[in-house]
């Protein structure tokens, strides 16, 4: 009777130790809230939702009033979230569409005769489409590759030329050398 009363205290314990990390987790929270909004802000709230669960429990008395608390204070959060993807999703419509449209010119030349002129502008573009911006991994991914694709298709197209001029050169060269 008695291991089981002392085992009940010490529970009773560990729950009340858990309120100040539940406290120290909202306030925290506000804090976030308060500040400007950032980029990461989605992963800091994933992070501290996170470290709630890790809590543990907390007395019956105190842990509906800390979690309505810390859900308000992470709800606010999550509104700033949506306002700072809302502007994302702006900037990726934007980047989108310049990278949209070197795609489209890297297609045109594709096909190019002049190879000098074309080389160079080709390798402007791929300058233009590492400044232009960075856009989610899926999507990126997909206009890089019809970006590369057109650019290696030209490329293609002007190696057995410059390899032949290459071994003009060669043999100039030796002829020169003799």
């Amino acid at each position: 009777m008695i291991k089981q009363s002392e085992r009940k205290e010490a529970d009773d314990w560990l729950r009340w130790a858990n309120v100040p990390k539940a406290e120290a987790l909202i306030a925290t929270g506000k804090l976030i809230a308060e500040a400007p909004a950032t980029p990461d802000l989605g992963n800091r709230l994933r992070d501290l939702q996170a470290l709630w669960k890790e809590v543990g429990p907390m007395p019956q008395r105190r842990s509906k009033e800390l979690w309505d608390t810390f859900k308000q204070t992470c709800d606010l959060i999550y509104e700033k979230v949506k306002g700072v993807r809302a502007v994302e999703n702006e900037k990726f419509v934007d980047v989108a569409k310049a990278k949209e449209a070197l795609i489209a010119e890297a297609e045109s030349l594709a096909t190019s005769e002049d190879f000098a002129a074309t080389s160079a502008r080709l390798k402007e573009l791929q300058n233009q489409w590492k400044a232009s911006g960075h856009l989610p991994r899926k999507q990126g991914d997909e206009l890089w590759t019809r970006f590369r694709a057109a650019c290696d298709k030209f490329f293609e197209r002007r190696k057995p030329m410059l390899d032949a001029q290459r071994a003009e050169e060669g043999a100039n060269l030796a002829r020169k050398q003799r």
